[in-house]
This record gives C-alpha cells, sequence and structure tokens, in this order.
C-alpha cells in the first residue's frame, strides 16, 4: 500500500522549512501593516484634523459675525432680542449658556430703559396738568385774555428723554456688512402755543422725499392738542431709507376741522440714523391752521 503524504501536514517537515515560512508570514504582515493599516490610521487622523480645522475657522468667523453684530446694534432693544435670539438657536451647550448670561444681564438694563420711560411720562404728564391748570384760571380773568406759557425747557427735555428712550427700545437691528447709513427713527414733537387742535379736527402728517414722494406718514383723529402742551408722534419707517436720499425733505401737515378751528403751534423734527448720528429741526418759528388755511409744508 503506498501513503500519500499530506503536503499541509508540517509535523514531519524540515525546521529550516517550517521557518521559512514563518518569516514569509512575518513579512506579509508587516506589510499588511504597513501599507494598509498605517494608511487608514493616518487617512482617520487626516480626517480628524480637517474637521478640527473646519471647526475652528467656523466657530472664529461666527465669533466675528457676532462680535461685529453686537458692536453694531448699540441699542438695548436689538441686543436684547439678539440675545434672547442666540440663547435658543446656539448649537454649543456652552455658547448656549453665556448667551443664556449675556440676555439676564440686558434684559435687567431693559426693564431699567423702561421704568425710566414710565417715570419721564408721568413726570411730563404732571407737567402738562399744571399749565393747564393755569391756563384755565387765566380763562375767568376778567380781561379774558388766554395765557401763553413761555416754553417749558423740562417738559422739552423730557420730551427728549422719552424719545431717545423709545430709540433704545425699539431700534431696528443692523446687520454687518451694510455699510449704508439708513434712518432708523423719525418723530414730531408739537408744542402747541395760544391755540388748541379741536377733538374732531382730524391732523395728517407726511414726510416726503425732496420730490415730494411719501417716506412716512401718520393720521391723528378724536385727540385734543391743549394750550401750551407738547405731544410727540413716531412716523412708523418701511426700513432701508438711505441718509442721502432725504436731505432736503419736507414735512406737510394738513389739519381737516369740523366747521371752524385754529391751531397754532410749535414743530420739532428729530430724525435717528443707523450710524448713531441725530438730526433735530427744532428752528421753526409758530405756524398757523385754520379751516381757511388747511395745508403747510416745511422745509428741513
Amino acid at each position: 500500500m503506498v501513503v500519500k503524504e499530506d503536503p499541509n501536514n508540517t509535523k514531519g517537515a524540515d525546521p529550516a522549512q517550517n521557518l521559512e515560512r514563518l518569516k514569509l508570514w512575518i513579512e506579509v504582515i508587516k506589510w499588511f501593516i504597513t501599507s494598509v493599516v498605517l494608511v487608514i490610521i493616518s487617512t482617520i487622523i487626516e480626517t480628524g484634523f480637517k474637521d478640527r480645522t473646519a471647526g475652528i475657522q467656523e466657530i472664529q468667523q461666527y465669533d466675528k459675525y457676532v462680535t461685529d453684530l453686537i458692536v453694531l446694534n448699540k441699542e438695548i432693544g436689538p441686543r436684547r432680542l439678539l440675545a434672547q435670539y442666540f440663547a435658543n438657536v446656539t448649537a454649543s451647550d456652552k455658547l448656549k449658556q453665556g448667551w443664556k448670561d449675556y440676555y439676564k444681564l440686558v434684559d435687567k438694563e431693559y426693564n431699567e430703559y423702561v421704568l425710566k420711560d414710565s417715570l419721564a411720562k408721568i413726570a411730563l404728564s404732571k407737567i402738562q396738568k399744571n399749565d393747564s391748570l393755569k391756563i384755565a384760571k387765566s380763562h375767568g380773568s376778567q380781561d379774558g385774555k388766554k395765557l401763553v406759557l413761555p416754553i417749558n425747557k423740562d417738559a422739552i427735555k423730557l420730551q427728549q428723554t422719552i424719545a431717545d428712550i423709545n430709540h433704545q427700545l425699539n431700534a431696528n437691528i443692523k446687520l454687518p456688512g451694510n455699510s449704508a447709513v439708513t434712518l432708523v427713527s423719525a418723530s414730531l414733537m408739537l408744542r402747541t402755543t395760544s391755540d388748541d387742535k379741536d377733538r374732531d379736527t382730524r391732523l395728517s402728517v407726511k414726510l416726503t422725499y425732496p420730490n415730494h414722494n411719501i417716506l412716512a406718514a401718520f393720521n391723528i383723529n378724536g385727540q385734543m392738542f391743549e394750550d401750551n402742551s407738547y405731544k410727540t408722534f413716531d412716523f412708523p419707517l418701511s426700513g432701508g431709507i438711505n441718509k442721502n436720499e432725504i436731505a432736503n425733505g419736507f414735512i406737510d401737515f394738513e389739519i381737516t376741522p369740523n366747521g371752524n378751528d385754529t391751531w397754532r403751534f410749535v414743530p420739532t423734527l428729530t430724525l435717528k440714523f443707523s450710524d448713531g448720528s441725530t438730526a433735530s429741526y427744532n428752528n421753526y418759528p409758530e405756524k398757523q391752521l385754520d379751516q381757511n388755511s388747511r395745508t403747510l409744508t416745511l422745509a428741513f
């Protein structure tokens, strides 16, 4: 009987041959580690570095944009809205907590402005009430002449304070990269002098461009303007109005009285822009509108 030798059986093989086979397998393993495993590890490490670099660049861009956004929006109202927004949408828990802490600070400052606004309005109301009492007493005098009070500087200061606070609380958010200076608020203070505007006299006021296209407007109906009173109205703005576009504009007044009414007043227009500048037009002399002369146009 002939016994066939199993070629895979190494029990009876030459030790030298087994050693050669072992060396061969070692070389194969070394090649595999060098050529495949190290390449895989290098790729993983490189990808990790790329992701980290991209993440760092993203954070740097985020920090720059947000920094510009906060620096650009100096008013408390926009900063409060931005803090509230980022405190809810920021992905990083650490950054989100920072925004939450910042929101608490600006919210406290915001509420302080609201309190100042309330106190200023109460003080202004007291001044106007005292002026009304003085006028009422003068109506009962023997000569029957109306009392014309001098300009109350405290009332004007309070009106300006209220306008400034309103700008702080309600200014529009400004975005980085927009270098154009735009109009952010427009308010008109009307000081009624010696002749009031009746409650049923409708008042229409328009801000117009140099070509007389309407920039902003408001209407007042059912409101009396008492003698020696101060009233401030904000023009609703659509936004994006360039500062240069409204240079040499106009204020158009029109009344629609129910019968006869004569109104004497002094207007003051205040414009505020995105670069923080303010234009105040307060050199107008006393003006008069009545049932026979219902319209008036003033340049600014």
